[in-house]
């Protein structure tokens, strides 16, 4: 799987700064429960979390796919002192296709739900010095990710639509060379 990330709207300083971070943290989240090295990324992003954000210490159903999803940033407001809310747009670009039993699926089946084609998300980050989830106290602030990812009420298309990648296609990635299998 691949992840693409960037910056939709023009954004300075400290909110681009946040706005990377918080798309960051997506793809991370993201890789706990789809790369078989799960375990080294959960321990990095523990890190990167406020002691008060959930614990993610499940062991996930690593699900067999291939492709991509591109992750937008489109807003960042600061919603405190050192606190940024910023708004993500998921899109289901240049696509995720399952695999199993060695045959490729109907793009992003049969993960539970399927993907949408626009998913709206907000995640809350903060620029401290405290300590993270893990205990970790950096010599100087850095940012954390205060808030789970939350989903709005909004509706996702109108919102997300405007920010969509151009051109909006969805295509399977190109196959591979088969590796040999080793013998004894």
């Amino acid at each position: 799987m691949q992840y693409y990330t960037d910056v939709a709207v023009p954004l300075e300083g400290p909110l681009r700064s946040a706005a990377e971070f918080a798309l960051e943290m997506e793809v991370e989240h993201l890789r706990t429960v789809s790369q078989q090295d799960w375990r080294e990324i959960r321990t990095k992003l523990r890190s990167r979390l406020a002691p008060e954000v959930f614990d993610a210490t499940f062991t996930p159903v690593i699900y067999p796919e291939t492709g991509g999803l591109t992750f937008r940033a489109i807003d960042a407001k600061a919603v405190g002192e050192g606190v940024v809310k910023v708004t993500m747009c998921q899109y289901n670009v240049p696509g995720v296709w399952t695999l199993k039993d060695g045959q490729i699926l109907t793009p992003g089946l049969p993960r539970p739900g399927g993907l949408e084609q626009y998913l709206l998300f907000y995640q809350t980050v903060v620029w401290t010095d405290g300590p993270a989830m893990d205990g970790s106290v950096p010599p100087g602030p850095r940012w954390l990710q205060a808030i789970s990812p939350t989903k709005p009420q909004a509706d996702q298309k109108a919102v997300c639509e405007p920010f969509r990648p151009e051109p909006y296609v969805q295509k399977m990635p190109d196959p591979t060379t088969p590796t040999s299998t080793p013998t004894r």
